[in-house]
C-alpha cells in the first residue's frame, strides 16, 4: 500500500519552549515519553506557566540510532517560566524547514522519513544542524493507530561547487 505525501517549505519562527533533553533508547521511548511529559505537564501550570496545545520533540542525534536517542521534550509556552536542573526554559531560533505530515499508524511514520529525505535531496537541499523534529497536537488520548505528525527537517539550499 503506497502512501502519499505532501513535502513543503516553511519557515519556523523563534518558539518559547520549556523542555526536558534525556538520553533514551528506542526500546525505553515511549515509556520516557510518557514519564517526561507528565513531568512538564505538572511543573508549567504550578510554575506560573500557560501551555499552549503545541508539543514537539527535537532530535538532537545526526544519525538515528536506536541504542543512543537523543531527545528533547518541548511544551510551547506563552511566556517562559523560571528553570530548574531538570526542566529549561529557552527560545528556538528561527530555522527555514523541509516539513511533511504523517496520518495513520505511529509504526508507520518511516515512510514519511523516506519521502521528506527523498525530498530535501532531489530539490537541491541538505540537511543542517538544529534537530529534526516531530510536532503533535496536545493529544486528549493517545492512539498509536491514529496519530497526525509533522516531520519537520532544518534545510539549507545547497551551493554550487
Amino acid at each position: 500500500m503506497e502512501k502519499l505525501y505532501d513535502v513543503n517549505l516553511k519557515k519556523i519562527m523563534p518558539t518559547k519552549i520549556m523542555s526536558i533533553r534525556k538520553i533514551t533508547s528506542a526500546e525505553k521511548l515511549y515509556a520516557d515519553s510518557e514519564e517526561v511529559y507528565r513531568k512538564l505537564l505538572a511543573y508549567i501550570p504550578e510554575n506560573g506557566g500557560t501551555l499552549t496545545k503545541e508539543v514537539f520533540t527535537i532530535y538532537h542525534n545526526p544519525e538515528y540510532n536506536p541504542e543512543f536517542i537523543d531527545i528533547e521534550y518541548c511544551f510551547v509556552v506563552e511566556e517562559l517560566i523560571k528553570p530548574t536542573a531538570l526542566i529549561k526554559a529557552r527560545v528556538t531560533e528561527e530555522q527555514l524547514m523541509a516539513s511533511i505530515i504523517h496520518k495513520g499508524e505511529i509504526k508507520n511514520t518511516h515512510f514519511a522519513y523516506d519521502v521528506i529525505v527523498d525530498w530535501v535531496k532531489d530539490n537541491g537541499y541538505q540537511v543542517i544542524e538544529g534537530g529534526l523534529r516531530e510536532r503533535y497536537a496536545l493529544p486528549q488520548n493517545f492512539d498509536p493507530h491514529n496519530v497526525t505528525i509533522e516531520i519537520l527537517l532544518p534545510v539549507e539550499k545547497k551551493t554550487e561547487e
